[in-house]
């Protein structure tokens, strides 16, 4: 079970350095590009043109919710849980058994990537740093920590026979 361990492992922190480099380069985008981007998907997920994407957020002024916006706080949510995922297996595979800790560590890596992203975000051209942000990020990582450590035994039970973690594996 060592080899499966092991590309488990390096596995889980290239998608973990994959999924922070992109974080990484939507924050550097200037808000004018990091816009475009963000209404060209709303595009397709309503079905409406950029031109009626761009009228409906005129009307509806900076306090409401667009869909623009509810497409932009997802993509923050989905790329941190996805992160969370992978931070959980890589640190898990990693140390071994000891969920508390494994728990604990892959939190702390995906709360202070999330904080310095926001952080990152504010030096870019037209953007802001938010508080928010940065909860929702972790809040989508918490949830994919949990949601790994809820079913990770039985997928490795299934896939690979379980997985013998510990310091003599």
């Amino acid at each position: 079970m060592k080899f499966w361990r092991y590309v488990i492992c390096v596995f889980a922190y290239i998608c973990l350095g994959v999924l922070m480099f992109t974080a990484f380069g939507f924050s550097a985008q200037e808000g004018e590009k990091s816009d475009d981007v963000s209404k060209k998907v709303t595009s397709v997920v309503t079905g409406k043109s950029i031109e009626e994407i761009d009228k409906l957020e005129a009307e509806k002024g900076d306090d409401k919710v667009t869909a623009n916006g509810i497409v932009r706080k997802c993509a923050h949510f989905s790329i941190y849980l996805l992160m969370g995922i992978f931070a959980y297996i890589a640190i898990f595979s990693t140390l071994g058994k000891n969920d508390a800790l494994c728990i604990a560590i892959a939190l702390a890596i995906c709360l202070i990537y999330a904080s310095s992203d926001e952080i990152h975000q504010y030096f870019s051209g037209g953007r802001t740093a938010t508080a928010r942000d940065v909860l929702l990020d972790f809040a989508g990582a918490d949830i994919g920590i949990f949601l790994t450590y809820l079913i990770k035994d039985k997928i490795f039970d299934k896939f690979f026979g379980g997985m013998n973690y510990g310091k003599n594996s």
